[in-house]
């Protein structure tokens, strides 16, 4: 009977002690992301969350917390590309990757910056070109990148320089 008793007296020191992790977790989580540090935060959650992975109002915070978070970053990561700002939307993308490894909107992301970045270097060789007097050449590029990104300005407007220098001839 007395060893019955210590079984049940060292199991419920043990959820005890797991339960207060788990708050002291949550706590420093929350802390974290209250004091503009969201990916330790988020990090801090997803630790306490793998150590107890049964905590409901853990694991409600941990879910919410980083679908708001990496939404804000996605908003701010597209704001960047749309500017053609690369290196800020790709550093942003990593945030969210880093909080959100399988957010399929970041991969997303990331390949229409990949797409965006050759567009802008097939559009400065053409401009180039065209500079150098191969309007067919750069023709070529400003078409081939509007059958990519139909509406891209750069090419759009490339074309334009190019009708235009045609139009001077």
């Amino acid at each position: 009977m007395p060893h019955i008793r210590h079984s049940i007296l060292t199991t419920a020191l043990i959820a005890l002690t797991l339960a207060g992790c788990a708050n002291t977790g949550l706590k420093e989580g929350r802390e974290l992301i209250a004091s503009g540090q969201p990916e330790a935060g988020i990090a801090r959650l997803r630790a306490t969350l793998t150590k107890d992975p049964d905590n409901i109002e853990l694991k409600a915070y941990y879910h919410a917390q980083r679908e708001r978070l990496t939404s804000d970053l996605l908003v701010r990561a597209q704001l960047d590309l749309d500017a053609e700002r690369f290196d800020a939307a790709e550093t942003t993308l990593q945030k969210v990757l880093v909080m959100h490894p399988e957010n399929p909107r970041a991969r997303t992301l990331l390949a229409n910056l990949a797409a965006a970045r050759q567009h802008q270097v097939a559009i400065q060789k053409a401009s180039q070109a065209l500079a150098a007097g191969r309007a067919d050449e750069a023709e070529q590029a400003a078409r081939l990148v509007l059958a990519q990104a139909p509406g891209h300005a750069g090419a759009q407007a490339l074309q334009q320089q190019i009708q235009a220098t045609r139009t001077a001839d």
